[in-house]
């Protein structure tokens, strides 16, 4: 009877809200929490089948999921329906954008951000000086003004931060993108195999028992002793997957000059739960291994060489002279002439590209494979320049295999900066969105489904945690907990309140 009587008022209270939101489709299910899908009309359109099949895989997680759908003009309009459905519905933790939803592009908060830096003036085109961030729907607080919409990609809008609005990143909710690496009409179908292989995996129930990790040349300035420090780390986070059956891959770029094949035949053929890149990366590659170590003299002046014609070839593609580059090199560091020879011929390229190649992944490598790993952290430049035709990580989600989430960057990103942290949680059977929640930087994103999850025996406990639904729990008791990644949270959680005292006591200081 009490149950009876709970869904006719939760059914009531729904009515309600479709009315004021323009809900396209009510959650059929009663949750403890809440999510959002976001769909443009066209690709819902599309691939009604697939959302509705997704819908269904998320509210098995104990969540009520509504779906919306319009044209989205603008991105004030999807923010004021987000923050409407938060008021109106008091549990909505999370949303994604699927399909064609305006991608923010924010000014003037460089200092929100980890390492992004660039003259903001006419220098640059502003798609370039500005940062593609969703933290546009998901912190409501922070206030923007709008500047323009882009010529050229009308999904761009460009804002900037004011003045008055707080300074720093406190996300309400979280969110992720569905969002194609294609432009034409492709987009589409591409969206619908995304969506059929996301339900396929998330049927599936997996526990985290496989990961990956990998350490690129020039992360963390080389220094094998922060490597080693992150593999006792890793014991701690992943326990599990040092139990008999389960397996930790950890590869340093030093180990061998051949790690890219071996990097991509573990990805395509073994069943990875989670991979994790530590390196440097573009919208469309992922730097690895850079040039092999060299034992002569005769072996490091090729080295030059190779270097010296790769620079000759940049200036080149930059309308910049190649005789005055030449020049400066000479100057400079003493470099006899001839050691540019060949710069340019045909056969010098071939040979010099087929080495580069060796070296990273592209994205047309992974294009050849069929990712197997379940999660992929990106945590390498631009990866995640999710508004560029073919970005990295979005040949890896709408591929063949099993890969349906990943954290990337949508600009530059700063290493060493402990892009494991709080990742043991996901290992607890903690959602994506809900760890990601945590991160307070412009430029990092989920891209894929923000509620996957890996199945664990606390699952309920580390949710329930994380979305802080119990408003006595006493963080103080929890520190001393035997599971490295609550107590983590717990000292977290701890110190963040220490924090939010010790602001109000200076602005109360500063308001006498």
């Amino acid at each position: 009877m009490r149950r009876l009587l709970r869904k006719v008022i939760f059914g009531l209270l729904l009515s309600a809200t479709m009315a004021q939101a323009g809900i396209r489709l009510s959650p059929q299910h009663i949750g403890n929490s809440s999510f959002a899908i976001f769909v443009d009309e066209k690709t819902f359109g599309f691939a009604e089948k697939e959302i509705l099949a997704y819908r269904e895989q998320v509210e098995s997680q104990d969540l009520s999921c509504y779906i919306f759908t319009d044209k989205y003009h603008k991105p004030e309009m999807l923010r004021q329906q987000i923050c409407d459905l938060y008021e109106k519905d008091g549990k909505l933790e999370g949303v994604v954008l699927i399909g064609d939803i305006p991608i923010p592009m924010l000014r003037d908060a460089q200092h929100l951000t980890s390492a992004f830096k660039i003259d903001q003036s006419n220098r640059y085109p502003p798609w370039k000086t500005s940062v593609p961030s969703d933290r546009f729907y998901e912190d409501f607080d922070l206030k923007f003004e709008f500047v323009k919409q882009d010529t050229a990609n009308p999904l761009l809008f460009y804002y900037s931060l004011m003045p008055d609005s707080p300074q720093r990143v406190e996300k309400e909710i979280y969110s992720g993108r569905i969002f194609a690496p294609v432009s034409d009409k492709t987009k589409y179908e591409a969206i619908k195999h995304y969506l059929t292989k996301l339900v396929a995996v998330k049927k599936k129930r997996q526990q985290l028992s496989q990961a990956l990790f990998f350490t690129g040349h020039g992360y963390h300035s080389e220094s094998l002793s922060a490597w080693e420090g992150e593999a006792l780390a890793l014991r701690e986070q992943f326990p599990q997957l040092y139990l008999p059956g389960n397996r930790l891959f950890n590869y340093n770029h030093s180990m061998s000059p051949d790690l890219k094949e071996t990097i991509l035949r573990l990805i395509d053929r073994e069943h990875l739960n989670l991979t994790v890149f530590h390196a440097h990366g573009a919208s469309d590659k992922q730097y690895l291994l850079g040039n092999p170590p060299t034992g002569t003299i005769n072996a490091q002046i090729e080295a030059v060489k190779f270097f010296l014609r790769s620079k000759l070839r940049t200036a080149k593609a930059r309308k910049k002279s190649v005789a005055q580059t030449k020049l400066n090199y000479m100057e400079r560091l003493g470099i006899p002439l001839d050691w540019f020879t060949g710069a340019f011929d045909d056969s010098v390229m071939r040979a010099d590209s087929l080495a580069a190649a060796k070296m990273d992944i592209y994205s047309q490598d992974v294009k050849n494979i069929s990712p197997l790993s379940n999660m992929i952290i990106f945590d390498e430049c631009f990866n995640g320049a999710f508004f560029r035709q073919g970005y990295q990580a979005g040949e890896y989600l709408f591929n063949e295999g099993e890969t349906v989430v990943a954290i990337v960057n949508s600009v530059n990103v700063l290493q060493d900066i402990w892009a494991d942290e709080f990742l043991g949680l996901i290992g607890l059977g903690a959602r994506v969105g809900l760890v990601h929640r945590l991160n307070p930087y412009l430029e990092s994103h989920i891209l894929g489904d923000p509620t996957f999850q890996f199945v664990n025996e606390k699952s309920e406990e580390t949710n329930s945690l994380l979305l802080k639904n119990d408003n006595s729990i006493d963080w103080s008791g929890l520190e001393t907990l035997l599971s490295a990644p609550l107590r983590s949270l717990a000292i977290f959680e701890l110190s963040q309140s220490e924090r939010n005292v010790w602001f109000l006591a200076l602005r109360q200081h500063y308001q006498r």
